[in-house]
């Protein structure tokens, strides 16, 4: 049964983040933020950073500003990038407002010396938690939900000439991971936060970040540990096809977790100098990365709306020139607004869609979301606000085998044993889109960040219609990745297209008709224009014809590859203003397997009958004619017409044996 804690988690407001650019200055005081309470800090950038400052003389000038602005400052580290984070002391920290904090670093926006400057904020994985084997991830190969990855994998399973580096809470050494880790670090430069006994170092194993109830900041509930890292580097690359638990997107790709996120979540100074190491450059003070990444996920950010800061800007583009593509996830608030980072440049944001295929209850949308993928929703709500209760979910139940599987650990807040996770989110979502990411590089080594954007786009596949909670290329990126189409797209295999298929349906009363083509299909793609032989277009069309008769009427469909069909249907329409008095009446014989048709009111020797539409016999006017060539089950429609007429005729009937 679902916890209410499960709702809460997935809607709580979480910690947020301010956006400090050139261009954003003149925002700053309408920015809400939120400083990492376990490492409360300020990023500097200065202008002229061409000359290197020893650590003594960075002290100094942090000492000198704590005079300035009375505060307590001091110089911590030198970032990638060559900004410096500065400080702040932890008993002055709690009695600081934010406000007081943000006070600050308006003032030092304003020096001519300085480039930039903003809170070292705070950032949380995206996840709404819930608490084996391949057939429970629906979201690897339904055909409605899932990304169609059984098909891409006869192409590929990856190349261990590809790597992807997570950054995350670290991992668990699960027997599903293990065999696909060549590299590791932990950036956290917080003790308080790392919690594993120091700061930065090359262990990336996950300890916990279980917390105690106001211990992330006044009011914060506490928590088990997530293993947030170990599940999203599972979706990502499992070890798979090995008899055991979970299949990753690419199973025989490289990973490298770089842990940025503990206790409480994470400070952007370490994610950004996380994002550089893992593209390959090099971060001051830590080891060089011997395994460069090509695609970098992200399942974290900002939980209240913020602009893209200038040192996730920075660290993202130095990432994307580098050759690596970014992959994050778009964020849990049910949202229009921009989070950061998914509303960087550079950056491919990732929105969750449900097993239905419609958005997620909790994912961001709009405008910012480049495509989505499969984040798992256990509630399925019928309204779209956020639900807050059990009753608000479909059905009034939670349903377990919506979310996304993938490696977890069964420890409560230490680690335990390895296990099998269900979880929901754009969390789970983005490590879709990076595994996918992945698969494009192994078919492709050449390709650019640019590429596997453009093209995880355009193959992306169209929006299911659903009840609730309806996508749309306007909202939700334009479509629900397709790995089979993406992979065949950058490899020697282009797909074909198989052409839409038309189909409609229509209804008339006396001279007019309406026509409905809801029925047309397109298996590999979306019909994008409907013509219809009167002149009409759209999905649904109306006309209006001119005289009592049968005529055929032809609809031809195309599709986003320029590909057509046609599909031509005779419709009878009567002119009731004609004068015409036929009476047509119809049944069936004793043994029910002819369909008799009774008229009167005809005016000619002989007569016309018409079945579905067509011509079907002529026969004498005498008032019955048996229709033996019917079958059971089977429904036929009919009219009587003056002898060579098409207007002096009966009302048109059908008849089901």
């Amino acid at each position: 049964m679902l916890k209410l804690n499960k709702l809460a988690l997935s809607i709580i407001t979480v910690l947020s983040t301010t956006a400090i650019s050139t261009d954003a200055k003149a925002n700053l005081d309408k920015q809400t933020v939120q400083i990492n309470p376990l490492a409360p800090g300020i990023i500097v950038k200065y202008k002229n950073t061409s000359k290197s400052l020893s650590k003594k003389q960075s002290m100094q000038r942090a000492a000198d500003m704590s005079k300035s602005y009375g505060i307590d400052l001091s110089f911590k580290r030198m970032m990638s990038g060559g900004a410096e984070v500065l400080s702040i002391a932890a008993d002055q920290a709690k009695s600081l407002s934010v406000t007081d904090i943000q006070d600050v670093v308006n003032q030092l926006n304003k020096r001519a010396d300085i480039e930039f400057a903003e809170i070292d904020a705070l950032m949380v994985p995206y996840v709404t938690p819930n608490d084996t084997a391949f057939n429970t991830q629906w979201h690897y190969h339904e055909a409605v939900g899932g990304m169609r990855l059984p098909a891409a994998w006869d192409t590929t399973t990856g190349s261990s000439a590809v790597t992807v580096a997570v950054l995350d809470t670290g991992y668990r050494p699960h027997a599903d991971l293990v065999g696909n880790i060549v590299g590791e670090y932990d950036m956290i430069s917080s003790s308080a936060v790392a919690v594993d006994g120091g700061g930065r170092d090359s262990n990336a194993q996950d300890p916990g970040d279980f917390s105690a109830a106001g211990e992330c900041g006044f009011g914060s509930p506490g928590g088990n540990s997530s293993w947030h890292g170990t599940h999203v580097a599972g979706t990502v690359a499992a070890v798979s096809n090995n008899n055991n638990d979970v299949a990753g997107v690419a199973w025989d790709v490289n990973l490298v977790p770089v842990r940025v996120l503990g206790k409480c979540g994470g400070s952007l100074s370490d994610i950004a100098d996380g994002i550089r190491w893992a593209s390959g450059i090099s971060v001051s003070g830590v080891p060089a990365n011997p395994n460069p990444a090509q695609v970098i996920n992200m399942s974290l950010g900002s939980g209240s709306p913020t602009s893209c800061s200038s040192t996730y800007q920075n660290a993202i583009n130095a990432a994307v020139n580098a050759g690596v593509t970014v992959v994050v996830a778009a964020g849990n608030s049910n949202s229009t607004s921009g989070f950061a980072p998914a509303n960087c440049n550079n950056v491919v944001s990732v929105g969750a869609t449900n097993r239905n295929g419609g958005r997620a209850y909790y994912s961001n949308f709009g405008s910012l979301i480049d495509v989505s993928a499969p984040g798992g929703d256990g509630c399925h709500p019928p309204a779209e606000s956020l639900p807050t209760a059990l009753a608000d979910c479909e059905g009034g139940v939670w349903v377990d085998a919506n979310l996304v599987q993938s490696t977890h650990n069964s420890g409560a807040t230490t680690p335990g044993a390895d296990s099998i996770g269900a979880l929901q989110g754009t969390s789970m979502a983005s490590p879709h889109v990076a595994g996918l990411a992945a698969l494009m590089y192994s078919v492709k080594a050449t390709t650019t960040p640019a590429e596997v954007e453009s093209v995880l786009k355009s193959t992306a596949r169209s929006f299911p219609n659903v009840n609730s909670h309806q996508c749309t290329t306007s909202i939700c990126g334009t479509g629900i990745v397709d790995a089979n189409a993406a992979v065949l797209a950058l490899s020697n295999n282009p797909p074909v297209n198989i052409p839409p298929t038309a189909s409609f349906t229509s209804s008339c009363t006396d001279l007019s008709c309406n026509f409905d083509a809801s029925g047309s299909s397109d298996s590999d793609g979306t019909i994008t224009g409907y013509s219809w032989s009167f002149g009409g277009s759209g999905v649904t069309a109306s006309n209006t014809f001119a005289s009592a008769g049968t005529f055929a009427v032809t609809l031809t469909v195309t599709d986003n590859d320029g590909a057509t069909d046609s599909v031509t249907n005779n419709v009878s329409v009567t002119d009731p203003s004609s004068g015409n008095d036929i009476t047509m009446t119809l049944g069936e014989n004793n043994r029910g397997n002819k369909i008799k048709v009774f008229w009167s009111g005809a005016t000619t020797t002989r007569v016309d009958i018409y079945r579905d539409g067509a011509f079907f016999k002529r026969t004498k006017n005498d008032g019955l004619w048996n229709d033996k060539n019917v079958s059971v089950g089977v429904t036929y429609t009919y009219q009587v017409c003056n002898n060579s007429s098409t207007t002096f005729c009966s009302n048109i009937d059908s008849y089901t044996l």
